[in-house]
């Protein structure tokens, strides 16, 4: 469960609008990428006026090889990979 650790209001905006910060324990994605993209993305994206503006991750998350591999091919494998030599890569 994560925790509210700051509410700021954003004045001058037409409508209410707020930037709030919350924090979750490192346990709570199990180690797992996609569990991690689930919490940062999952129910925010389900709420109408809701988004997800910055994620930053603890020490202990970013030396987390298991988690984030980090680039294993680079821009040229993953375009050598993908056979997009020139075109935007998305996903």
């Amino acid at each position: 469960v994560g925790t509210v650790e700051n509410v700021t209001e954003i004045r001058g905006s037409r409508n209410e609008l707020f930037r709030v910060t919350a924090a979750f324990p490192n346990d709570t994605a199990g180690g797992e990428l996609s569990q991690f993209l689930n919490v940062v993305f999952g129910n925010t994206s389900l709420k109408r006026g809701v988004s997800v503006a910055n994620v930053t991750l603890s020490e202990e998350l970013q030396e987390n090889r298991e988690m984030f591999p980090g680039p294993q091919f680079g821009i040229q494998g993953l375009r050598d990979i993908l056979r997009v030599p020139e075109a935007p890569l998305l996903c």
